[in-house]
């Protein structure tokens, strides 16, 4: 017992000075130079700062600097002390989808240990503050270049429920297939709309991706207080790791509005059964305060009575009005206390709150499913339904301005005196304070910056060695004396030596030596100690171990008289060397999920975890193979960490993956021909490539694609293509058909009558039966061309202003028509000609005769 108090003050007196570091320092650190390793970068490279910084007291704990991106994206890159440079170094971090352009230095941060805190901000004109300061900060801008550009949200490509109905405490597993080719998928959200379509009240349910199924997954579940019916999909949202977002809202009927669609989500509609809709919120019952007036400093503890039988209180918020004003509020949260059944919280009245009277304003209570009730404090009484007014006016508060005067303390100490302030023997202690304002409340004191204890009467020290006795004391207005201390002197112990912190674990740095003796009596002659079973070496002053691997240090104290201290010794282990990691993965394109396996050595302290991440995404910790299912050219990342910290310079290997096929398409238009067809194909594949395209005609053999395709043959022809990619994926055959027809269509024209008689000078209707036909592509249409007479428009040797030939619509599929039965001279001869057009273009041009013969 005896050395363990000799310790406790050894330590005290020897360990470094925290608290007078505290009370000194008030000094910020320093920037003295700032140097980056580059001016440019491109993604997935980085650009080191390293920065000499100035801190002579408690150390530098924070230091940053902070960069802008050119559309308003930023940076924060934290500077670590680096062992072998003395300098404090970070790195610029350039990813894939980072903005292109020029990133400037807006500022760089610097904090102490104990707070104090410096900025310098970017400015042209330089300007020294307090605590802040102007400087250009240009020189230190990255230009980044050739980084992707990703603007595109993720899509949803499939969505499914496992069950359409749930009772009261089961769960529906909800999947959905997110399409996100960029940055990566960020969040999925999506929110539940209860029966009678009160979004408020809505469930929000976040989907988190599931290594295993390659989805996106979350559940539903019905609580037990949930209102039963059909609950409908309000919103699905989701957005990638740029800020592209992206909606789909419920509704029949269809829209797109660019970022955001409607559409009918109706399929995945849940219908809850069997359960109770709590929609009564919590009842207060009664309310309660442990004190009503108090002094500014002081808290007071509040108490409330709340009861609801369905769903469960939620949230209880008690709202203090300040002597400012009514609406000047100041809310507390009160939580449930199993121990007392009740619901309690703290009001902390600051000592810079007002003094005066601080009424209560009400008492908020909300349910688990969102039923809420506002008790007002006040004489009204009326009642609605969310609120209610309610005399408590025994809750309130009255805060009252506190004593400032501080008590004060003395000590008496009694004992067998010797000099130089050392005892003998025991001693006795006694404590008097005294207080002429509010009085005194209690008296404390703590032996060795141990716990405080409240002064009850006498106490004794009988413990050998340096005692620091600390007290003081605190008045009813919580004034609080400053720490008044007494050094105990009681001498008989033999030398102990302390050493300081060793790291229990394996570091990537030189390890500190210090050591603290102490002999009560005869002093201290010498510290020695030696490392690894070498010499034995005196301590002057801390010093260094350096050498990797376990290290033994053994070290003792003789004193004045010769007493040797019993050697004592720690083992620790330095390890500077980063551990060493291979890699495992199938090389060129598959069609499948990639695999990649990783295998990682270090001889030292041993490796901790290794690291991998995919496309510049986030670290994950290696514990298995990897499946890589992303399609494209994948970048995997890796690296080793091994136990004392050393990180091993970042691997890569690229991992190619396409499972789609290609796609093949034609622009060749559908219809009939009447010429050799030509046909061309246009192939694409957004991976691996092409590796060939190849077509069969009619049922044919498979020919290999190189240009254009034709063909002669008439009829349906069936032309069936296809390609294959790198990966080996093969497209699924597709079809066109090549009509060809290049035969003119047969036309057969009779009239009724064929042959008019007489000469009667009259018009005689006529009626055309016109047959066209054609095997292939069958025809199209026919017209009347023309009629022609051959001799002028006369009746009885006269010319008439009527024309011989009425009714006739050329260019139209006309079959009915008038001739005039006229004869000048000899027979007179109409010539009618007809067209026919087959679906191929083809035409017959055909001409017919009507003779008109006296008799």
């Amino acid at each position: 017992m005896a050395r363990v108090s000799v310790l406790l003050l050894l330590f005290s007196l020897l360990s470094p000075v925290s608290t007078g570091i505290a009370a000194s320092d008030v000094t910020p650190p320093k920037l003295t130079s700032l140097s980056l390793s580059g001016t440019e970068a491109t993604m997935r490279e980085s650009i080191t700062l390293s920065a000499e910084l100035l801190e002579e007291e408690s150390g530098v704990d924070v230091a940053y600097a902070y960069y802008s991106g050119p559309t308003g994206g930023s940076k924060t890159v934290y500077l670590i002390y680096n062992d072998e440079t003395a300098n404090y170094d970070g790195t610029f971090d350039v990813s894939t989808y980072d903005d292109a352009g020029q990133w400037k230095l807006s500022s760089v941060y610097l904090k102490d240990k104990q707070g104090n805190g410096y900025r310098i901000y970017h400015r042209e004109t330089p300007y020294q503050g307090s605590n802040y300061e102007y400087r250009n900060l240009s020189q230190y801008n990255i230009e980044v270049y050739g980084t992707l550009v990703d603007d595109t949200a993720p899509r949803l490509g499939d969505f499914s429920i496992s069950s359409s109905s749930a009772n009261g405490g089961e769960s529906i597993t909800l999947s959905a297939d997110i399409i996100e080719e960029g940055s990566g998928v960020e969040y999925v959200h999506l929110s539940y709309v209860p029966p009678g379509g009160d979004s408020e009240s809505g469930k929000p349910i976040e989907l988190s991706y599931n290594e295993e199924t390659g989805k996106y997954e979350g559940s539903f579940y019905a609580d037990p207080y949930d209102l039963p019916g059909t609950w409908s999909i309000g919103t699905i949202q989701m957005g990638d790791k740029l800020y592209n977002h992206y909606t789909y809202r419920n509704g029949e009927t269809p829209y797109d509005g660019g970022y955001y669609e409607v559409t009918d989500l109706s399929a995945y509609n849940i219908e809850v059964v069997g359960t109770v809709g709590d929609t009564t919120p919590p009842q207060l019952n009664g309310f309660s305060v442990s004190q009503t007036t108090i002094i500014q400093g002081e808290q007071v503890h509040l108490s409330a009575d709340i009861v609801d039988e369905l769903s469960g209180v939620e949230q209880v918020f008690v709202y203090y009005s300040t002597p400012l004003g009514r609406y000047d509020t100041r809310d507390v949260e009160l939580f449930y206390n199993p121990g007392t059944s009740r619901y309690e919280g703290v009001l902390a009245i600051s000592e810079s709150d007002p003094a005066g009277s601080w009424p209560l304003y009400g008492i908020e209570v909300v349910d688990q499913k969102g039923n809420f009730f506002m008790y007002y404090n006040s004489l009204e009484g009326s009642k609605g339904r969310t609120f209610e007014h309610r005399d408590m006016s025994h809750a309130n508060i009255l805060v009252k301005a506190p004593d400032t005067s501080a008590p004060e303390t003395s000590i008496d100490v009694q004992g067998q005196e010797g000099v130089n302030g050392w005892y003998g023997s025991s001693v006795t202690i006694s404590l008097t304070a005294a207080d002429n304002g509010a009085g005194v409340e209690k008296t404390l004191y703590r032996i060795n910056g141990g716990e405080w204890l409240e002064y009850a009467g006498t106490f004794s020290l009988s413990t050998d060695g340096t005692t620091n006795v600390e007290f003081k004391s605190i008045d009813n207005a919580g004034n609080e004396e400053s720490v008044n201390a007494r050094t105990i002197k009681i001498d008989t112990l033999k030398p102990v030596t302390a050493i300081g912190d060793i790291p229990s674990y394996p570091v990537k740095v030189d390890v500190p030596l210090s050591f603290y003796a102490l002999d009560e009596t005869s002093g201290i002659a010498r510290t020695e100690y030696r490392v690894n079973g070498g010499n034995w070496i005196q301590y002057v002053s801390p010093t260094y171990v350096r050498t990797e691997g376990t290290n033994t240090v053994e070290y003792r104290s003789l004193d004045m008289a010769g007493n040797a201290e019993d050697v004592k010794k720690v083992e620790f282990i330095i390890d500077k060397t980063a551990p060493t990691t291979s890699s495992s993965v199938k090389d060129g394109w598959t069609n499948g999920d990639a695999e990649v396996s990783l295998t990682a050595a270090d001889t030292i302290s041993g490796v901790a975890k290794t690291e991998y991440r995919l496309n510049g995404g986030s670290w994950a910790v290696y514990t298995s193979p990897v499946m890589i299912s992303g399609q494209g050219i994948n970048t995997f990342e890796y690296r080793s960490i091994d136990k004392a910290g050393n990180v091993e310079a970042t691997k890569q290997v690229e991992v190619k993956v396409d499972k789609t096929a290609p796609m093949t398409t034609t622009s060749f238009k559908d219809g009939w021909y009447n010429s050799d067809a030509t046909l061309s194909l246009v192939r694409s594949d957004s991976h691996s490539g092409v590796a060939k395209t190849e077509y069969r005609l009619n049922g044919g053999a498979w020919a290999t694609y190189t240009g254009s395709i034709v063909v002669p043959a008439e009829g349906i022809n069936t032309l069936e293509y296809r390609s294959v990619d790198f990966a080996g994926n093969w497209e699924d055959i597709k079809t066109v058909q090549v009509k060809i027809d290049k035969t003119r269509p047969s036309l057969n024209v009779t009239f009724n009558p064929s042959v008019i008689i007489g000469n009667t000078g009259k018009l005689v209707y006529v009626k055309a039966n016109v047959d066209a036909r054609d095997a292939l592509s069958g025809i199209a249409s026919f017209e009347l061309v023309s009629i022609t007479s051959s001799q002028p428009d006369v009746v009885n040797g006269k010319k008439i202003p009527e024309p011989d030939i009425q009714g006739a619509e050329y260019g139209t599929a006309d079959t009915d028509f008038y001739l005039r039965n006229e004869i000048s001279g000899s027979d007179r001869v109409y010539t009618i000609t007809y067209k026919a057009f087959d679906n191929a273009g083809n035409t017959t041009v055909i001409a017919s005769t009507i003779m008109v013969k006296k008799k």
